[in-house]
């Protein structure tokens, strides 16, 4: 492991950010590389590491630089993380920052700091462009072509789903109708840091009086709207969309699948989905193949589900268990 440490003026002062690198034995600095973000918590590298499994798995003629930024300390994962980098041609970095203005009391109580972890992604890249992902997404087929200088835009994203985006746009009030899912970004990392598009979108959400149900993508749909460039459905592919679940298996259109909302593949209630036997198809390349790692459900839809699930597979105690909490929770509400 590399420790590093570094200042980075993110356009609204300076921050700290210490670097932890874990090349890969075959990794070579002298050629061209792809970086490719995360935005992460301890809860969460397990399954971006997952992501990064899959795109290593297709797309192994690619040399990358995987990058995890976050607030946490995520050394507990240096030991794996170290052993599984070993044959590989990548290199991992966790960008630990501290003390930014996401720390900020005001901000870090409305919403999730983790979330805009995203939008610094350019200032980590000396690269034209920047791939952010989010932690459930995981890739089926070659990603190169995003890497492509195809246009001037300062970012790139794919449209969210009808049903989402129709409420968004109206309470947003853009006039462009068109509404991006926050998923999977390409950033054109140089007018993106002169534009100070950082700060910009910032400040969007600490001066906006309103509650935005996604914020992050809110806050970027709201700045940016003129910004954005249209990718292919086939790079952010939704499987809660009522538009794609009817194709969500023909893999050979599909290059990200994003298991957004409730329904992660990671649950086992949730196992049986045909598309969920994609994402434990990529959880055998990564470092925890042979061991299941499962978050404790958080609200009702996932507890319903749960119950459910071990019901129909007789597994009483751990449907008592679930059923009990589900009965608990509703009482609450």
């Amino acid at each position: 492991m590399e420790i590093s440490e570094n200042i980075i003026n993110f356009g609204f002062g300076d921050c700290k950010v210490t670097n932890f690198a874990f090349p890969g034995d075959k990794f070579d600095p002298s050629v061209e590389h792809f970086d490719v973000f995360f935005g992460v918590t301890n809860d969460y590298l397990r399954h971006a590491i997952t992501t990064t499994a899959s795109i290593i798995e297709n797309n192994r003629n690619i040399s990358f630089v995987y990058h995890f930024i976050s607030s946490d300390d995520l050394l507990n994962y240096q030991y794996s993380i170290e052993e599984w980098v070993k044959d590989k041609k990548i290199k991992i970095i966790i960008h630990e920052l501290k003390d930014t203005i996401l720390n900020n009391k005001e901000f870090d109580s409305k919403y999730s700091i983790a979330a805009f972890f995203r939008i610094l992604c350019p200032y980590f890249s000396n690269n034209d462009y920047s791939l952010y992902v989010d932690s459930d997404v995981i890739c089926i087929n070659n990603i190169e072509d995003l890497f492509i200088k195809s246009s001037n835009s300062t970012l790139k994203a794919v449209r969210d789903c009808y049903f989402s985006a129709k409420s968004r746009i109206e309470f947003l009030g853009l006039k462009d109708k068109n509404y991006f899912n926050s998923g999977v970004l390409v950033f054109n990392n140089k007018p993106w840091i002169e534009k100070q598009l950082t700060k910009k979108i910032i400040n969007f959400v600490l001066n906006d009086t309103r509650e935005f149900d996604f914020p992050d993508q809110d806050a970027i749909n709201g700045c940016l709207s003129n910004e954005i460039e249209c990718l292919d459905d086939k790079y952010n592919c939704l499987v809660n969309s009522q538009e794609v679940n009817s194709n969500i298996l023909n893999t050979d259109k599909i290059v990200f699948l994003h298991f957004a909302g409730d329904k992660k593949p990671w649950f086992p209630w949730y196992s049986e989905l045909p598309c969920s036997k994609l994402y434990i198809k990529a959880t055998a390349y990564s470092p925890w193949k042979n061991s299941p790692y499962i978050l404790e459900t958080k609200n009702i839809v996932q507890l319903r589900a749960a119950y459910k699930f071990y019901a129909k597979n007789k597994m009483i105690i751990h449907f008592l268990k679930y059923y009990a909490k589900y009965r608990y929770y509703k009482i609450k509400l």
